[in-house]
């Protein structure tokens, strides 16, 4: 194990599946899914997105990015649906806007 694979298992660890979701800083979250992401470890960063009980943009964007790789177009569209079910305003988030079109090019 790598001294980045290390520091990605004590972060999972650190983060207590107990605790009500809403208490964990999405942050601490989109810090995991970035290094799961850059290791190619695309449906870890899918998994955690699923435990993230209210995403803000970057963990959308690494999930949208994932999807991307994947080339998942399904899931892709689950994300979407989520998306427009929260607060946050997609003409403000371009790379967020350049990610759900990455997603978008896999249309089967």
């Amino acid at each position: 194990m790598n001294l980045a694979e290390e520091i990605l298992s004590d972060l999972i660890r650190l983060l207590p599946i107990s605790t009500n979701p809403r208490h964990i800083d999405p942050t601490a979250f989109s810090v995991l899914m970035t290094g799961y992401n850059l290791h190619h470890q695309l449906e870890k960063t899918l998994t955690t997105f699923d435990r993230v009980q209210h995403p803000d943009a970057i963990s959308y964007l690494l999930s949208f990015q994932a999807c991307s790789q994947l080339k998942d177009l399904q899931r892709g569209k689950r994300l979407v649906k989520k998306l427009e079910q929260s607060n946050i305003d997609l003409r403000k988030e371009f790379k967020l806007q350049t990610a759900l079109f990455d997603v978008s090019r896999y249309n089967g």
